[in-house]
């Protein structure tokens, strides 16, 4: 299914695998929608990038950042907007997206990913999309928060 799905010319891939004739004749429509769940899961390979903390300023990301780092022997690495410990906690510098900070949520395609969403009613906020030198989408935020934190996708590396 990857190596299908890894040309920019497939929409959508399907096959016997998902939907077996003998799953067919029983009519066991349980089966076969957990079947095509599995399918859609194994597609979008969507899985938690990081969580990002909103502080106050530079001072207080990089008191944070280290207190992970000394608790956890995180890696600190100091960026321009954040500073990460280790590689799952972003600490940014001031305020960011969502009352509480974002989740990153990481995905094989995020245009498919995008589409996959809007089908299930949730929005992306076109303005924050990040693209990469070559074009693709890197990084989109989606239009609503969950429990007061932003969500937004990332691109597999």
């Amino acid at each position: 299914m990857d190596r299908y799905l890894a040309d920019k010319l497939v929409l959508a891939v399907g096959g016997s695998w998902m939907v077996k004739p003998e799953l067919l004749k029983a009519r066991d429509w349980a089966a076969i929608t957990t079947l095509a769940r599995e399918a859609v899961r194994a597609m979008h390979r969507f899985a938690v990038a990081h969580v990002g903390l909103s502080t106050a300023d530079d001072a207080d990301a990089e008191a944070v950042a280290r207190r992970f780092g000394a608790l956890f022997g995180f890696d600190v690495k100091v960026g321009n907007s954040s500073i990460f410990a280790g590689p799952g906690i972003e600490v940014v510098k001031g305020r960011s997206r969502g009352e509480l900070g974002h989740i990153a949520i990481r995905t094989a395609s995020i245009p498919r990913a995008v589409a996959y969403l809007a089908r299930n009613g949730f929005a992306v906020d076109p303005a924050s999309e990040k693209k990469g030198a070559d074009g693709s989408l890197k990084a989109v935020y989606l239009a609503d928060e969950v429990a007061g934190f932003a969500l937004h996708l990332v691109a597999e590396d």
